[in-house]
């Protein structure tokens, strides 16, 4: 497995601002225990929001995701162990990660992308609903949220999507 070369430009720019290995929130986490412990490079969210040089207008998912496995991939995950998720606020959050990733890779085109909701728990029935009629937008094209449990292996949901 290649690792994902990140742009060393974007690395340096934002690793003192909110480049994280952190890949938790309070009562649910992403497991990445199979990929090395280099081969992700990722984004916080809420650090992103505090720092004035790259303050973005919308709100942000937590983390922003960058990798490889067989290519290149970005996920924008929200992270929800709270028994409310709130569903449309959380897309919009993906919906603000994407937005900065693309920014970020300007021309690099990634093809894999994916919108996550980390949660645990049951979900409403409106909540449910709202994952299955909203899209989030990537390079033009267009996207469920797909909903994931807490504690889910990134490795393995990426191995069945990418095949």
């Amino acid at each position: 497995m290649a690792s994902f070369q990140f742009p060393e430009s974007i690395r340096r720019e934002y690793v003192a601002c909110c480049l994280t290995n952190s890949y938790e929130e309070p009562n649910c986490r992403i497991d990445i225990s199979r990929f090395g412990c280099s081969a992700l490079d990722m984004v916080h969210g809420d650090l992103n929001q505090r720092c004035t040089n790259y303050r973005r207008p919308a709100r942000l998912c937590d983390r922003l995701i960058f990798g490889r496995l067989n290519e290149d991939f970005i996920c924008a995950a929200e992270i929800k162990g709270g028994k409310n998720p709130e569903v449309p606020k959380a897309i919009r959050q993906i919906q603000g990660g994407l937005d900065l990733a693309r920014s970020m890779l300007q021309s690099l085109s990634i093809e894999h992308w994916y919108p996550l909701l980390l949660s645990s728990g049951k979900m409403k029935g409106n909540d449910l609903r709202t994952l299955q009629t909203r899209r989030v937008s990537y390079g033009g094209k267009k996207k469920y949220v797909d909903r994931i449990d807490c504690g889910t292996s990134l490795y393995d949901f990426l191995a069945k999507q990418m095949n």
